[in-house]
């Protein structure tokens, strides 16, 4: 680091732990700075500036207490050095730690013509703070430093931070509520990182990275500095807190209400903990001892968040609800955070506004991934995919043939009356609907439509028609032991990757065709959740392989679909067609 000397105003470099006893000044940045190239030629460049006063000032109160050296940071960094300023920015809360006195320097603060006034106030009657407890990188020079002395805008002398009216003003000024850590800077790793983050919520950088990177010294952590990343930096940041914690409170934020439906795990801005403390209070209310366990496990990969979570599913707000449950430190008080599922063991934080205290232990223990964020891409799926449902729609039938469902499994996710499955949260997910096919109230076989949808598949959905003689033992096993099950749904998935998608019926006049597809009708709009089941005889086919032959219907993806599916020839004949149906 480097120091100015007082006594020849010249740099001097130095290198912890080795230091001399020196000074350091906190203030906001103002026109005219004096830099680090400007001090090299102080006569021409740096005592021109307005920025000097504050560099002649410190160390004049430095000399005044026999302290020789001083840093400040317009000065005493190279910014044209990445490599310098990168040190810099994450060794500057030991900086701060490290150093004699900090005179803290609010150039927005009245002068008090008494000369007596304790107040650090800008305008106390509408309790408005200097612009000093606004900025991001304050909030350190703050905390880091065991002597703190304040300044007002004419540099007189405005009290010490440890001064008990001082420490109360502080106190409200920063929602720093504890004011223990005033007197003493070891105190914060008393606090959760919630409530850390919270203090930070109100403060503003000019670059948006400088939210993340101000506050490495008050985590403890280090990372690399990459200007330009964005909001990016910010969870960085809480990823190399994750390395180093178990404090869940690091979760514990809330979006703006209406700002988002979809989140990940990890916060944008320190703004989003601004909530945190009313937060904790409330949780406390829920303090159960008896059923708290060991501190979660979490870390970061490429996957997501990964944690060994406990999942609670409960109903709020008359909606069913999965939400994470988290321990805070240290009185074990619990929240919950609505997450939902996305695909495979990924989830995503639901309603991000909210934040649920509860008293409720009902959990089930299972290791997921939740998402570090969420993009627009990821945000419109999750919105495409709210309450999935598969459907089977029967397509028109000529009189006087009539399909009639008869059961779904499984049973509860069956609708009978809507004919569709409301699926969960499950990735993979099958079900089987039982149909009749009639004619004239004559039966002439019952079927199954087999559905598999896999939620991460860019063609999500698979299918298969088998006569009920083929699934009559599978019926009985799906409703056996789950051993069985597992059997009967081995058997079932060899049935779609055999393609079973046509049965073929032989009535005393013709021969029908009944199918399953994805496909609609042309006149009906393509549902990706949907299947169609349709009835067709040979003529059907051949007289729509013919239309489509003279280009007539072109588009016509449904008679292309369903040539497709039984696999015929194109029929060249047109003598022995008559009503739609082939003479036998």
């Amino acid at each position: 680091m480097w120091l100015i000397n007082i006594h020849s105003m010249k740099l001097e470099e130095a290198t912890p732990p080795h230091l001399p006893a020196y000074a350091i000044l906190s203030h906001t940045w103002e026109e005219e700075e004096v830099t680090f190239q400007d001090f090299a030629d102080l006569d021409v460049l740096a005592e021109g500036k307005v920025g000097f006063r504050k560099i002649r000032n410190t160390c004049e109160l430095a000399a005044a207490r026999g302290i020789s050296y001083v840093w400040i940071d317009t000065c005493c960094i190279d910014k044209s050095s990445s490599a310098e300023l990168s040190e810099a920015i994450n060794s500057m809360f030991e900086w701060y730690k490290l150093s004699t006195v900090c005179f803290a320097y609010l150039s927005d603060l009245h002068v008090d013509p008494s000369g007596e006034s304790l107040t650090l106030w800008h305008d106390e009657k509408k309790r408005l703070a200097c612009r000093w407890f606004r900025r991001g990188w304050t909030l350190q020079e703050l905390l880091a430093p065991a002597n703190v002395e304040f300044y007002d805008k004419a540099w007189s002398f405005r009290g010490f931070k440890t001064n008990p009216l001082i420490m109360r003003q502080l106190s409200e000024m920063t929602g720093i509520r504890h004011t223990d850590i005033f007197r003493n800077s070891k105190a914060i790793r008393n606090f959760s990182v919630g409530e850390r983050m919270s203090w930070a919520s109100e403060r503003e950088t000019t670059r948006l990275e400088d939210l993340a990177y101000c506050l490495l010294g008050i985590f403890g952590v280090n990372m690399p500095l990459l200007y330009g990343e964005g909001i990016r930096a910010f969870q960085r940041l809480q990823e190399e807190i994750i390395k180093i914690s178990t404090d869940m409170s690091l979760f514990c934020w809330k979006a703006k209400r209406g700002e988002s439906k979809y989140r990940g795990l990890l916060a944008r801005s320190p703004v989003e903990f601004a909530t945190y403390h009313n937060t904790d209070f409330e949780s406390r209310r829920f303090i159960s001892w008896s059923s708290v366990g060991l501190e979660k496990e979490f870390s970061v990969t490429n996957k997501g968040i990964r944690i060994d979570a406990e999942l609670l599913t409960t109903t709020y707000a008359d909606k069913g609800m999965t939400a994470l449950r988290c321990n805070l430190r240290p009185d074990d008080h619990i929240i919950y955070i609505p997450i939902r599922h996305y695909r495979d063991n990924v989830y995503v934080r639901d309603q991000p506004h909210l934040v649920i205290s509860s008293d409720l232990s009902q959990i089930e223990s299972k290791v997921i991934y939740i998402a570090k964020d969420v993009d627009s891409e990821m945000s419109q799926e999750l919105a495409d995919s709210v309450d999935p449902k598969i459907s089977l729609v029967v397509s028109p039938l000529s009189t006087p043939f009539q399909i009639t469902p008869l059961h779904g499994w499984p049973a509860e996710q069956w609708n009978q009356h809507g004919q569709y499955f409301q699926l969960g949260s499950a990735k993979i997910y099958t079900c089987i609907a039982f149909f009749q096919l009639t004619n004239e109230n004559q039966k002439l076989i019952e079927f199954a439509a087999i559905c598999q949808r896999n939620a991460s598949a860019v063609r999500s959905l698979r299918y298969a028609l088998v006569s009920m003689t083929d699934v009559n033992n599978v019926q009985q096993q799906l409703q056996g032991t789950s051993e069985e099950r597992v059997a009967a749904l081995s058997i079932v998935e060899k049935f779609i990757i055999a393609g079973r998608q046509t049965l073929e019926i032989e009535t005393e006049n013709t021969r029908l065709y009944l199918y399953i597809s994805k496909y609609p009708s042309k006149d009906e709009q393509h549902d990706p959740n949907t299947l169609y089941i349709s009835l067709a005889s040979l003529g059907d086919i051949t007289r729509s392989r013919r239309v489509r032959r003279t280009q007539a219907l072109k588009d016509d993806e449904f008679a292309y679909h369903l040539s497709q599916i039984l696999s015929l020839e194109p029929y060249e004949g047109d003598d022995v067609e008559k009503d739609g149906h082939l003479e036998v």
